[in-house]
């Protein structure tokens, strides 16, 4: 693998305009000077994934190259051995901020159930191109339980390795907590991690050089890095390709 293969401060990559209105909190939250654009509520991090209906639009770019190119050039590299194998030369995750997190799987593909005219988005896309029963049959309306809730919401992070998803969603894509306080760094395994730091301060450290770590930083850390450590008081989210695929 590239010599080379480093952690990745990724900028910020917003898709303008949506058919949503938004983005000031992610301005603030990233520390970027206020844009007065209104219809940028997604920031979308380490994406190899285009919005629906466009070839390039929404892909993360590093250096003036596509992160998607240079994950297809050292797939290993970057993803591992084992996710290749299964998955070739996708992530398999989608990470965006809107005003909160969001991990999805790796589509732009959504139903929309309220629609205003918007001038990139015709009444028919908003269902994807499908007839109203077909889209529909996507909503569960069937009534929710107790046990049923608790499947489907995930956890707070009370503490460092609190697992943000529900079990049934590890299949498909994975978000872990880091709690840090002045003392110990935490040492973490070497795996594909989209890191995105909420509050505090901290460093990023690994085999010959470290990373200076702020509220509002997202950093790309490819699986060839190896083991990486986090000093610091802060906290922060590790979102990850789907169980098994480290």
């Amino acid at each position: 693998m590239p010599s080379d293969l480093r952690p990745i401060r990724l900028p910020m990559n917003r898709p303008v305009p949506r058919p949503y209105r938004g983005g000031a909190a992610i301005e603030r939250f990233r520390r970027v000077s206020p844009s007065g654009e209104d219809r940028a509520p997604e920031d979308r991090l380490a994406s190899v994934v285009t919005t629906f209906g466009h070839a390039e639009e929404g892909l993360t770019l590093v250096d003036s190259v596509y992160l998607r190119e240079l994950i297809e050039a050292d797939p290993v590299g970057f993803l591992g051995r084992e996710h290749v194998a299964r998955f070739g030369a996708n992530p398999q995750i989608l990470c965006k901020l809107l005003h909160t997190g969001e991990l999805q799987e790796p589509v732009d593909l959504s139903v929309i159930l309220e629609y205003a005219p918007f001038e990139r988005l015709a009444r028919e896309d908003g269902l994807l191109g499908l007839d109203v029963t077909t889209a529909l049959s996507c909503i569960d309306r069937s009534r929710f339980g107790s046990d049923r809730l608790a499947e489907t919401v995930g956890a707070v992070p009370a503490q460092s390795g609190s697992v943000l998803f529900p079990a049934a969603a590890r299949r498909f894509f994975r978000a872990e907590s880091v709690v840090l306080q002045r003392g110990p760094g935490l040492r973490l395994p070497a795996q594909f991690t989209v890191l995105v730091v909420t509050e505090g301060v901290g460093t990023l450290g690994w085999a010959d050089d470290h990373l200076p770590l702020l509220a509002g930083d997202v950093v790309l850390v490819p699986q060839g890095v190896g083991d990486v450590t986090l000093d610091g008081d802060m906290r922060a989210i590790r979102c990850m390709p789907p169980e098994g695929a480290a």
